[in-house]
């Protein structure tokens, strides 16, 4: 996952460093096209992806996807046309969309609840390094006088997926992922590694064991009758696919990604000229980035995750309005204070694409809390396609559309982040301190028993005979007083 990120300090970085866009010959539809080509590949990626994760597993799937970053990398530095550069993009691209959905679904399936978020947000916390990491290799390496000045930075996108694809095989795969492919043993020996030092028959093991298989039995019974179907029916299955495709949607036109990658250019256009200058603000912006993440950590589990995404996309908002006025009156009189005010409102932006977006991201890790393990592949697959597809629009139009209609570009980006706001208020829930299973029971309609004796869970297919009670319409019910016993235990 941290290509992504690395590429956008790579690219942020480029765009303003002339042995870069003079070897290539990148003009302001090239520079978008150079973004663009990348999400292209993420949607052509997004099929491989679903087959890859469903079919292969979770592991597996982030190894191939590591293969293609590390190609596409290696193919992109050492390019000598333009259209060799694209290629290689292209092929990094297609990885984005498998490490994008198979990484944080992975970690919220092997993760215990209690440590799921703190796993997450340390999985989320490396992106700004990686990007901080690229910003600073383009500055160190932009004055020489060589081709390498841009290869060398390019070059170093291999070292991510290099070091993932190394590690991956000392990793367990998810016992989700091996339950639902028939492996109950695999699954349940799993479970006991991670959470009880291998004991199988420690009571918390068995507890959330047939928890999972339950809901397993029952989504398999659904994905069976219905196939591809079950992203839309019943309604509580078809609100997390729109949410989910709505999350990829938001942010791309939340414009997190528009400053990632074009923050050089609209300080350019606000009236910093100067590359080192430019270059040294692109650093800064990474790393104010891994302090604003830090920040989110602490702040999105006190004050919940829509709370966050809203007042993320409403100082986004104000940015852009900042961004249109200075870049108005700088083309008027050409004065530095204008680029500088713009300057420090990429900061803020920063902030609040990282305290937000990137440190909880609506697209990398709340549609695997909401999706369902039987739509979870087929579902992040689908809503990724859609949002890359979106991505794809938006970043080559970005270069052109500042070219072209300046300030008012700004603004047509500022509009769409009041109706987000809107969205995410009315149709999101929250997940906050919530199990995969209670948030499951949330889009059912149903909420957690906590008077009576008993907690109805929504399975109707399977039944167990440890810790559970089945009545003679074939519904689990899982006895409280245990499940609390092995909540405080845990």
């Amino acid at each position: 996952m941290c290509s992504f990120p690395y590429d956008g300090g790579l690219i942020g970085g480029l765009n303003v460093v002339p042995s870069f866009r003079e070897a290539l010959d990148l003009n302001s539809t090239y520079t978008g096209l150079n973004v663009a080509i990348v999400n292209l590949g993420c949607v052509a990626g997004v099929p491989l992806s679903s087959y890859l994760l469903h079919r292969w597993g979770w592991k597996k799937g982030l190894m191939v996807a590591n293969l293609f970053g590390i190609v596409g990398a290696l193919i992109s530095a050492l390019s000598v046309h333009r259209n060799q550069l694209l290629a290689g993009r292209f092929l990094l691209g297609i990885s984005f969309p498998i490490s994008g959905a198979g990484a944080p679904a992975w970690v919220m399936e092997i993760a215990p609840e209690k440590h799921r978020l703190v796993l997450t947000n340390l999985m989320i916390t490396a992106l700004p390094f990686a990007g901080m990491i690229s910003a600073i290799i383009v500055l160190y390496t932009s004055p020489m006088r060589s081709s390498w000045a841009w290869r060398s930075p390019i070059l170093g996108e291999m070292f991510g997926p290099l070091v993932s694809l190394l590690l991956l095989p000392l990793c367990p795969e998810s016992p989700r992922w091996l339950a639902g492919k028939g492996y109950s043993e695999a699954a349940l020996t799993t479970m006991a590694q991670l959470h009880k030092s291998g004991d199988v028959t420690h009571p918390f093991v068995v507890a959330d064991y047939e928890t999972m298989m339950a809901y397993i039995h029952a989504d398999k019974g659904v994905e069976r009758t219905m196939g591809w179907k079950n992203l839309i029916s019943p309604p509580s299955n078809r609100r997390r696919f729109i949410i989910a495709v709505l999350a990829f949607l938001f942010l791309q036109v939340s414009s997190c990604n528009f400053v990632l990658y074009f923050a050089t250019i609209i300080l350019h256009a606000a009236g910093i000229k100067n590359t080192e200058t430019l270059l040294k603000l692109s650093v800064g912006a990474c790393a104010f980035a891994v302090a604003s993440n830090i920040s989110g950590i602490y702040l999105v589990e006190r004050l919940g995750r829509k709370f966050m995404f809203i007042l993320a996309t409403g100082i986004s908002m104000i940015c852009l309005i900042v961004f249109s006025i200075v870049t108005n009156l700088s083309e008027k009189n050409h004065l530095i204070r204008y680029g500088i005010v713009a300057a420090i409102f990429i900061f803020i932006f920063q902030w609040a694409s990282f305290a937000a977006w990137y440190v909880l991201p609506l697209a990398y890790s709340y549609p695997p809390e909401i999706l369902k393990h039987s739509q979870r592949a087929k579902g992040l697959s689908v809503s990724q396609a859609i949002g890359y597809a979106f991505a794809t629009l938006m970043a080559y139009t970005i270069p052109m559309g500042i070219e072209h209609i300046s300030w008012r570009f700004y603004i047509i980006n500022a509009i769409w982040n009041l109706g987000i706001m809107a969205v995410i208020w009315f149709y999101f829930i929250e997940t906050k301190g919530k199990t995969m299973e209670q948030i499951n029971l949330e889009f059912e309609g149903i909420q957690d028993v906590t008077s009576g004796s008993t907690e109805v869970l929504s399975c109707t297919t399977y039944s167990s005979s440890r810790n559970t009670d089945v009545d003679v319409e074939g519904v689990t019910h899982l006895k409280v007083g245990e499940r609390k016993a092995d909540d405080e235990e845990r």
